[in-house]
């Protein structure tokens, strides 16, 4: 990855360029490219795009998320936003949960591979989560990116939320309001 279009990404979304953040980001990136070559874990796979559509669209929620919060990424997939908000705010606790094995297999690998605390992986399915008592009304923040409609992501991530908690939807430029 051109680290230069990460620094760019950073800059655009007003964080704090630093060597670490850089590094870890450059060594998550790669990593991505590569398992994403034998496993689909996004179509989005030019640095440019990647720099844009998944790093700095997650970045940009960073202002939104209280220092120091227990963050849930439902649907996580390939680490957009969960494990990109974590690479550069080390105060979060991430969960990263998804459905598909082969994704939570990559998420627990790149984990691992950036030495990154304070974040783990769940296969798993949301519906079924937000019934557990361990998982009910834990987190301080639930996001989402592009899984399902908002009415269906509603029923599926605010059950995770615990009272007085932010769920924040990413969703395309569709006004879903009205449905939800």
């Amino acid at each position: 990855m051109d680290e230069r279009i990460i620094v760019k990404a950073l800059e655009l979304a007003s964080i704090d360029a630093s060597p670490e953040v850089v590094r870890q980001t450059t060594l998550f990136v790669d990593h991505l490219k590569k398992v994403n070559e034998t496993v689909n874990l996004t179509a989005i796979t030019d640095d440019e795009s990647i720099g844009t559509r998944h790093l700095q669209d997650s970045w940009m929620l960073c202002p939104y998320i209280p220092k120091g919060s227990t963050l849930i990424d439902v649907g996580s997939g390939a680490g957009f936003p969960g494990l990109a908000l974590k690479i550069v705010r080390s105060d979060l606790d991430v969960t990263l949960l998804d459905s598909v094995r082969k994704k939570t297999d990559f998420l627990e690998s790149a984990v691992e591979l950036l030495d990154i605390d304070h974040a783990c992986t769940i296969h798993g399915r949301a519906e079924e989560l937000g019934r557990d008592h361990l998982y009910r009304d834990q987190f301080d923040v639930a996001v989402a990116r592009a899984v399902t409609a908002l009415p269906t992501l509603l029923e599926l991530s605010l059950p995770l939320v615990r009272p007085g908690g932010l769920f924040i939807a990413m969703k395309g430029r569709d006004d879903e309001t009205a449905e939800s």
